[in-house]
Order: C-alpha cells, then sequence, then structure tokens
C-alpha cells in the first residue's frame, strides 16, 4: 500500500513536474543523449556530410596560397607517369599521391617538354595569373580524395570500437583539425599516407574477423597502395600492424593457417608496388650515378656492376630508397625553440604536437587514452587501444629522425587518435553525471570547431592558444613557412603602391606569377635599403641551399612593418640606417 505525503498530494509522475516547455526539453535531451547510439543508416549520412562539408574551407584556401614548395616537383613526378609511362624525374617520393594530383592537369592539357629541372617544369605548366590558380587547384583537388578516404577509414575504426555515433565525432574531429585541413589542401603526398595508414589498421581489423582471400587481396591492395604514398610508410605499417595484433591474432585454426592466410595479403601487396612503378625492370643504379650516391665504382667492385645489371622490378623504388635514406642521414637545416641545427632533436615531434594540435583534440585524445587503457580488456576498448598504441608508436620512431621540418611528417598520428578522441568524447558524453559530462564533451568538440573556423585560411601555421606570439620562435619551416605566402605579399604591395622591392623569398614560386613584377634578390651579408620582404626561415636561417645561417641577421636591428600572410616580412629601411 502506498503512503500519500503528508500534504496530502498524489506523488507527480516522470516527466509531469513542471510545464510543457520543460518536458519538451527532457525529451529533446533524452533523444539527443542516446543518438550517439543509433544504429540506422542516418549517422553514416551525418559522417559523410560533415567530411564533404569540410571539403569547403579546404577548397578555399586555393586561391589564398600560392604553391608550397614541393607541389610543382610532384605534380611534375605524376605527369612524367601519365604522359611518358615513366618515373625518373625525382624518384624521392612513390608515385601514387603524384599521380592523382598530376591527373586534373594532365585532363586539362598540360603537358611537360624537355627541361630537365622538375621546379622549373612546375612552374611552366603552373604559368601565372588566372592559369596558375586554376592549375595548382585542380592539383590540390586531388588530396581531397584521400581527405574522404581518412574519414571512411577514421568513421570505420570508431565505430567498430564504440558505435556509429562515435564514428561521427571521430569524422568531425578529424575534419576540423587545422594541419589535416591544410594538408588536404596542398597537392603532397603527407595526407595520403596518412588516409593509407587509418585503413591499413581498418582493413587489418576486418581481415582478422575472417582471413579469407577475398579479404587477403583488399588488405593487399590496401596496404601496397599505401606504401606507393610515401617511404615513412616503411616505418609506420610495421609498427600500425603490430598494434593491431594486440586485439590477438587472426580468426584462423593454427598458426599455419594464419600464415597461409598471409599470402594473399603480401602477395597481392608487392605486384601493387611493381604496377604502381609503370610494372617496370632496369638496373638499381641511376645511370647519372654509376656507384650509387656519389661513392665511386673502385669501391664497390663487384657490387656495383651487379647492382648495373638491368633485372631489377620497380628500379626508381630501389633508387628512391636509397635517396630517401640518404638524406636522413644527413639531416636538413633547421631551427627549434631558439637553436639551429642539422641532425635533429628528440623532442621536436612531440613539442610540436603539443604546439599544433587544438587543446580540446588534446584533452578528448588524452580522456580516450585514459579509459581505454583502464578497460582495455573489454573488446570495443581493446581497439581505442591498439588505435592509441599505433599513433603513440608512430611518433615514437620518428624521435630520432635527423629531419626535423615539419609535424606534416607526423600526419598519420591524427586519423588514429582521432578515434581515441572520438571515444574520450563519447566516454565523457555517457559516464557523466547531471548532464555534467555531456555538457564537456559538446563543449570541447564545439572548442576545437571554433578552433578551426578561426584559422582558416591559415590551416597551415596554425598553432594552439599555448604557443606565445611570434610563431617563429618555435620554428620556421613547413609549419610555418612553406612558401605559401608569395602571393599575399604581391596583394600587399600592391595595396601599398610599393613597385621595387628586395626580395629573399624561401620557396619554388616564380615571384611573376602571383603578380611581383619588379623585385632584385636580396644579397646574403650585404645590407640593403628600401622596401625589403623576406621569408621568415630566411630570416632566421638563411637561403636553405647555403651552409650559413646568418645570411640576413642585420636585420635583426629593425622591426618589419608589416607581416603577408603568417610567414613573409615586409621592412622599410632608410638609407643611412645600416652604417
Amino acid at each position: 500500500m502506498r503512503i500519500p505525503p503528508a500534504s496530502g498530494r498524489q506523488p507527480t509522475p516522470p516527466h509531469r513536474d513542471g510545464t510543457l516547455c520543460v518536458v519538451v526539453r527532457r525529451q529533446l535531451w533524452g533523444r539527443f543523449h542516446r543518438s550517439v547510439r543509433l544504429t540506422g543508416p542516418v549517422l553514416p549520412l551525418i559522417a559523410g556530410a560533415v567530411a564533404l562539408a569540410a571539403t569547403l574551407p579546404i577548397t578555399g584556401t586555393y586561391h589564398v596560397y600560392n604553391q608550397t614548395w614541393d607541389e610543382p616537383a610532384h605534380i611534375v613526378a605524376g605527369l612524367e607517369w601519365l604522359q611518358r609511362g615513366a618515373y625518373r624525374f625525382e624518384p624521392l617520393h612513390p608515385p601514387l599521391a603524384r599521380i592523382v594530383s598530376a591527373a586534373g592537369p594532365y585532363l586539362a592539357g598540360a603537358r611537360l617538354d624537355d627541361d630537365p629541372n622538375p621546379w622549373s617544369q612546375g612552374n611552366r605548366i603552373l604559368g601565372s595569373g588566372d592559369r596558375y590558380f586554376r592549375m595548382l587547384g585542380l592539383a590540390r583537388a586531388g588530396t581531397l580524395l584521400f581527405f574522404l578516404l581518412a574519414c571512411v577509414g577514421v568513421y570505420l575504426v570508431a565505430r567498430r570500437a564504440a558505435g556509429p555515433g562515435a564514428g561521427v565525432v571521430a569524422v568531425l574531429l578529424l575534419s576540423t583539425l587545422p594541419l589535416v585541413l591544410a594538408h588536404a589542401g596542398l597537392a603532397t603526398t603527407d595526407l595520403a599516407l596518412a588516409s593509407g595508414t587509418i585503413l591499413s589498421f581498418a582493413g587489418f581489423l576486418w581481415w582478422r574477423d575472417a582471413p579469407t582471400m577475398r579479404r587477403g587481396i583488399a588488405l593487399g591492395a590496401i596496404l601496397g597502395a599505401t606504401v606507393l604514398t610515401k617511404f615513412s610508410s616503411l616505418l609506420f605499417l610495421p609498427v600500425v600492424l603490430g598494434s593491431a595484433l594486440l586485439l590477438g591474432r587472426p580468426a584462423a585454426r593454427d598458426r599455419n593457417a594464419a600464415l597461409r592466410a598471409l599470402r594473399p595479403v603480401w602477395l597481392t601487396a608487392l605486384l601493387l608496388i611493381w604496377i604502381g612503378y609503370r610494372a617496370s625492370v632496369g638496373p638499381a643504379l641511376p645511370p647519372d650515378d654509376p656507384a650509387g650516391s656519389g661513392t665511386s665504382a673502385q669501391s664497390f667492385g663487384l657490387a656495383t656492376r651487379i647492382a648495373k645489371l638491368p633485372v631489377y622490378p620497380a628500379p626508381a623504388l630501389i633508387q628512391g630508397l636509397a635517396a630517401y635514406a640518404g638524406q636522413s642521414g644527413k639531416g636538413r637545416k633547421a631551427y627549434f625553440m631558439g637553436e639551429r641545427g642539422r641532425t635533429g632533436w628528440w623532442t621536436f615531434f612531440p613539442t610540436m604536437f603539443a604546439l599544433k594540435t587544438p587543446i580540446a583534440f588534446l584533452a578528448l585524445a588524452g580522456l580516450g587514452a585514459v579509459t581505454a587503457v583502464a578497460r582495455r580488456r573489454e573488446p570495443g576498448q581493446r581497439i581505442v587501444f591498439a588505435a592509441t598504441v599505433a599513433a603513440a608508436g608512430c611518433l615514437l620512431v620518428l624521435l630520432p629522425s635527423r629531419v626535423n621540418i615539419g609535424l606534416r611528417h607526423a600526419l598519420s598520428i591524427y586519423p588514429l587518435l582521432s578515434v581515441t578522441a572520438a571515444y574520450g568524447a563519447v566516454a565523457l558524453w555517457r559516464r557523466g553525471r547531471h548532464r555534467v559530462g555531456a555538457a564537456a564533451a559538446v563543449a570541447l568538440i564545439v572548442w576545437q570547431v571554433v578552433a578551426a573556423w578561426r584559422a582558416h585560411p591559415d590551416f597551415l601555421p596554425y598553432f594552439n592558444e599555448l604557443a606565445a606570439e611570434p610563431p617563429e620562435r618555435y620554428v620556421v619551416d613547413s609549419d610555418l613557412d612553406w612558401g605559401q605566402d608569395l602571393k599575399r605579399l604581391a596583394d600587399t604591395l600592391r595595396s601599398r603602391g610599393i613597385t621595387d622591392v628586395a626580395l629573399a623569398y624561401n620557396g619554388s614560386a616564380d615571384p611573376h606569377a602571383v603578380g611581383i613584377e619588379r623585385y632584385r634578390i636580396l644579397v646574403p651579408f650585404r645590407p640593403d635599403t628600401g622596401w625589403i620582404a623576406i621569408s621568415v626561415f630566411t630570416r632566421t636561417l638563411g637561403y636553405w641551399n647555403q651552409p650559413t645561417s646568418d645570411d640576413f641577421a642585420w636585420l635583426e636591428r629593425f622591426q618589419p612593418v608589416a607581416r603577408a600572410g603568417r610567414s613573409m616580412l615586409l621592412y622599410r629601411i632608410e638609407a643611412g640606417s645600416n652604417r
């Protein structure tokens, strides 16, 4: 028997203790709160809409940034593959991403001539004026394919780990990361590798469930295509696949059965890599280097003669790996946190990850990682745990690198960490008391979206709130200055009525192509007067191909009067002030 309250009033039924507005609000909140567990076709469509919406701010940078340093060489190498059926211009990178970037200009009529220099070839193909940005936009549009594939991979892994709601959140987080948006808008290879990395992780999970021949061929195709994007995939893929093994061995009867199931995987991968190099066969050494890497033929003797035999499959792959190893061993001129050097810093990638990643993403990824580690024995959490370990492993293998010229080399960690961050958001949403957790999850996601919106169009030189101004106190290479602001300098000169300028530009663009008609080259160690425009890289490290780094130390006594974009500084030096 229910005893009525002392007041004599009957207990108020649930959801009827307030006005109609309160009831409606509670019903809507409950439905929204449960939406993270929907399983129908609505959430995949939402994820696809989010990914497509992100292409708008990406394409919005096409007419803001002129070419970055590497884009002309990538376009020309891809055109050589399409036009001539060869791959000899510059084998330092595999061909897949370059072919995709060159497809648009090729269909628009771009063709190579006899110039052996890929950068001058690229500048000729891009042209100037309206043609310049049309051709550059066509090349950059190819990278959108890899961005959308990365979103697909992130959605598949996050959905499997924590449901389709987590998949939508993961896509939203990935597509609002400034560094991802920056490289999705360039005709380069970094985002292609990032998409291949997450797809390889997703494909391995799928193959592990049922290691059939059909799934093995599909996984081999993904792995082969990933290797064809960038040579650093050979560092990342073992880490990613090894981390996926934390989930257990493939569903095979015994070890021999598992090894047999791997045959279609590696056979398909090797075949696709060879096809990517036009199924070519030839000598392992390039024709202009009879002993390889500048070493005398007498030093190698028989080994050199064997390497010159025209019997090696995909010889450009072998030459590219040799060039990649040689460049990695020599290092590059770089600047980091007030220090200049050529051999790299162990703290470079962790520090830049902390400074160039939105704080909200760091918080969600940290929460997701802690939760996944604490509950790693549960099936879904093990996937998040493996993705987190894979991201950490990819970062760790880069720590000894002697080439510290940009966090873009670690871009592959972001799709993996998007899964971890999405899991952190969902865990915060579901476990918070009195709606505080849900409100915190929404606030962090909104914070990241707003950060991306505020950063547009300067996704490339983005730094989070932990970094103080000016950004060149931390780095001056592709995380800030990749030669992308020459067009903005031309706009600044035009708006100020400046018709003559001394220029020290760190980039591959032709100043005439973006509207700078009259200029002179600023000479190292020779103080100049008048209007001077200089890249922050050049002011800090001098010209990239010179051994000295204090070429323009005399400029440190002056303050720039304007900044074009984030990477070009404009000075006005009066006559007599350089004495």
